[in-house]
C-alpha cells in the first residue's frame, strides 16, 4: 500500500527472505538487495540486527549504501506535507 504497511502473509515472507540474504556471504547479498528497489531494501534492511545489517551494507557501493542509509533514517521522521511523502515515495535514480 501507499504507507508500506505489509500483510501478515508479506510480513511472514519478507522474514523469510531476510534470513536467506543472513545465510549468504555479505558480498553476495549487498549485490542482490541493492538490484531490488528501494522500498524492497528499506523493509530487508530494517528487519536487520546491526550486526547482520553492517557487513551488507559495507560491501554495497558508496552511493547505494549512502541511499539506503538515507531512506532508513527518514522512516522515523513524520512527513509534513503529502508532497514531502509522494517524494520520499518516489524511486531515485
Amino acid at each position: 500500500s501507499l504507507l508500506g504497511t505489509l500483510s501478515e502473509q508479506e510480513a511472514v515472507e519478507l522474514d523469510r527472505l531476510v534470513a536467506i540474504f543472513n545465510q549468504m556471504e555479505s558480498d553476495s547479498a549487498a549485490e542482490r538487495i541493492a538490484a531490488l528497489d528501494a522500498a524492497t531494501q528499506v523493509q530487508i534492511i530494517s528487519r536487520m540486527t546491526p550486526r547482520q545489517a553492517g557487513p551488507i551494507m559495507a560491501e554495497m557501493n558508496v552511493r547505494d549504501a549512502a541511499n539506503l542509509s538515507a531512506r532508513l533514517a527518514a522512516r522515523r521522521v513524520v512527513p509534513e506535507t503529502a508532497a514531502e511523502l509522494e517524494a520520499r515515495l518516489e524511486p531515485e535514480g
